[in-house]
């Protein structure tokens, strides 16, 4: 039983140390194409300014779905302070969140 026991100890010991330790860096470099392709998450936050419908209609056109998909997403920023709304390039984030802007909405890129 010892022998078995041991042996255990042995692999537990090798599979340790094949690990990579969390305090080790990662030398990594993306190039700028590479960063424009990763995806992000555009984040339209909650506003005391407009109206429930107002933000119904800018999300159905910004995003091109249909009034009950906007009516969720606004309820969830008027409730959560926040929603997602798409995860995509950073590029195509990037121009929804001007496109928001350009409503007086409030949006952001979360990585």
């Amino acid at each position: 039983m010892g022998e078995i026991f041991d042996t255990f100890l042995g692999m537990e010991a090798t599979f340790a140390m094949a690990q990579p330790s969390l305090d080790q860096e990662l030398d990594v470099e993306l190039s700028t194409d590479e960063l424009e392709d990763l995806p992000v998450t555009v984040v339209l936050y909650n506003d005391d300014v407009n109206a429930f419908s107002y933000v119904t209609f800018v999300l159905q056109r910004v995003l091109g779905c249909d009034r009950l998909k906007a009516e969720s997403l606004m309820l969830t920023v008027h409730h959560e302070g926040k929603a997602d709304l798409k995860t995509c390039p950073r590029s195509e984030a990037e121009t929804m969140v001007l496109e928001l802007a350009g409503y007086s909405l409030t949006a952001g890129i979360r990585s």
